[in-house]
C-alpha cells in the first residue's frame, strides 16, 4: 500500500471509530472539504500542513495515521470504505 492509500485507510479508521463524518473532520479540523475529501480518497495530494493539522486535531501520532496497521482493522475499514465514498461524494 502507498502512503496516500495508507492515510486514507487510517483517517477512515479513526472516523470510524469516533463516528465522524467527512464534513465533521473538516470542519473539526479547520480544513476544506475538498482537501478532505481527497486524503480520504488517498489521491496523493496531502501535504505535510495537512497531515500536521490532522495529527493535532485528532490528537493522534505520525504512526497512526501514516503507518500501516493490523489487517483486521484495514479490513473493516475497507468494509466502511463505500459508506465514506458515498458521503464524499455528496
Amino acid at each position: 500500500m502507498n502512503t496516500a492509500l495508507t492515510l486514507a485507510t487510517n483517517l477512515r479508521a479513526l472516523m470510524a471509530e469516533r463516528g465522524l463524518s467527512p464534513e465533521a473532520l473538516a470542519q473539526s479540523c479547520a480544513m476544506n472539504l475538498t482537501t478532505m475529501q481527497a486524503a480520504l480518497l488517498g489521491d496523493g495530494g496531502s501535504t505535510l500542513a495537512h497531515i500536521d493539522r490532522l495529527l493535532g486535531c485528532l490528537n493522534v501520532s505520525l504512526d497512526d495515521l501514516l503507518v500501516d496497521h493490523h489487517p483486521g482493522r484495514q479490513t473493516n475499514v475497507l468494509r466502511l470504505m463505500p459508506l465514506c465514498e458515498a458521503r464524499v461524494m455528496l
